[in-house]
């Protein structure tokens, strides 16, 4: 197995003095979602003695009884609206970090499995490592100020080496309106037709399914998407992606994500004063379940 995947995960986690530090060398990799063989020969350890570790340390949260949540103010209605960003990294599209977190709090366990295949600007990341939950994150065109998402194209169906998620999270480009603002490859979802973009959608609903088996009665799989306007027309990408998913997995709940009022520049919202059109200003971020 080549050392570069491994160091480009662990290196986004902790800085490179901290890389020299074996227990969390280790931690760090089991977060990421690394087999116990792939960390045991990163650090020139026995599988043995690795799982004996792990073990150590899911031991020590549980006799601490650590609250991961304290002092977090959850989202109790199916609006969740929140103001501005306060994501570390930002790129295109960027939703705010307050979206997974709050789905971490109602739908995941500590150190349950979060697969995320448009990780972004890392924010699914970054909250699973504060909440303790592993993460495996990819993306298709990772971005080069962080180190810890996995390239991979959804595309092609999952990831060989995902292990079976807890929880999934998709975020993915809302199709034309995102149009080469991610990349300039053929299998962008923003660049791709309409039937292809929705094809993915639906496709990774059924693998994930299938990865799942009966195995996961309380696993979720989380979908946020907007309604988008292509030539004059609106799309309304939420619902023919429901009708994708549904066919594999049963809606659980439907939340209205509002985007802030900035969403729109000045300019389009005086042509949509003059045309007599509406402007959405929210996404659906939809739950689905076995």
């Amino acid at each position: 197995m080549s050392d570069t995947p491994v160091i480009q995960v662990v290196t986004g986690l902790f800085p490179r003095r901290v890389l020299r530090e074996v227990p969390q060398l280790r931690w760090a990799m089991w977060l990421a979602c690394h087999t116990q063989a792939e960390i045991a020969e990163r650090v020139g350890l026995t599988r043995e003695a690795v799982t004996m570790f792990l073990q150590k340390m899911s031991k020590e949260y549980q006799e601490n009884q650590i609250d991961i949540f304290r002092n977090f103010d959850p989202q109790i209605y199916t609006v969740w609206n929140f103001a501005k960003l306060t994501n570390k990294t930002r790129v295109f599209g960027s939703i705010p970090q307050e979206i997974i977190d709050n789905l971490l709090y109602y739908y995941t366990n500590p150190f349950d499995v979060v697969f995320d295949p448009f990780a972004g600007g890392g924010s699914t990341i970054d909250k699973c490592i504060e909440r303790k939950r592993r993460c495996y994150a990819s993306d298709l065109s990772p971005i080069v100020e962080r180190g810890d998402i996995r390239q991979w194209d959804i595309t092609s169906g999952l990831p060989d080496d995902l292990p079976v998620p807890d929880f999934v999270f998709l975020d993915p480009p809302y199709w034309k309106q995102a149009e080469g603002k991610y990349s300039k490859k053929d299998t962008d979802l923003g660049n791709v037709d309409l039937d292809s973009f929705l094809d993915v959608i639906g496709n990774t609903a059924r693998d994930i399914k299938r990865k799942w088996g009966k195995s996961r009665p309380r696993a979720r799989l989380a979908l946020i998407i907007g309604i988008l306007k292509q030539d004059r027309e609106y799309v309304d990408l939420p619902f023919l992606c429901y009708q994708r998913i549904e066919k594999y997995l049963e809606l659980d709940v439907r939340i209205q994500v509002p985007y802030s009022t900035q969403a729109h520049s000045g300019n389009y919202v005086k042509m949509a004063k003059e045309a007599k059109e509406l402007l959405y200003l929210s996404r659906d971020l939809m739950v689905f379940k076995l």
